[in-house]
């Protein structure tokens, strides 16, 4: 387990005395490839960064609501994220998408069964991008892109 998941609204982290259910050697290499994806690709997820943090960016929030949540760097009058959850934010949602692209990948090919995306199944998502769309536009196939 890479530590890339929410609980109450936190990334885990860890605590002295305390187990933990992700290997800290992989969370920091799972953060390396998306802080190397944000740097040097131009393609999807460059994109996905982008639009995520511009997304992030307009967001609002109640007076109050930051501070409630996640403390110290936030003041009461806060209603705008800070530049740095902004960006970590949104690296963690490309991330995330690299990463299911990369196990869906992986299954298909080793002739593995291969379910649906959280998302699509779970959430009912309709526009999904699947990997083999992201190598399309990372390989100048499809120059439009699908993000």
């Amino acid at each position: 387990h890479t530590g890339n998941n929410v609980v109450d609204g936190k990334a885990p982290t860890r605590k002295k005395g305390e187990n933990i259910n992700y290997s800290p050697k992989l969370r920091t290499f799972t953060w390396k490839i998306s802080d190397c994806l944000m740097k040097s690709n131009s393609g999807i997820y460059r994109r996905l960064y982008d639009r995520e943090k511009e997304r992030l960016k307009n967001l609002t929030f109640k007076k109050g609501e930051l501070f409630k949540k996640y403390g110290k760097p936030y003041k009461e009058d806060d209603t705008k994220l800070k530049k740095g959850h902004i960006h970590n934010r949104a690296l963690r949602k490309m991330r995330k998408l690299f990463l299911a692209h990369y196990w869906a990948c992986a299954r298909e090919l080793n002739n593995l069964p291969v379910r649906k995306p959280y998302v699509e199944e779970k959430l009912g998502h309709k526009s999904i991008v699947t990997w083999q769309e992201v190598v399309a536009v990372e390989l100048g196939k499809n120059k439009e892109g699908v993000l």
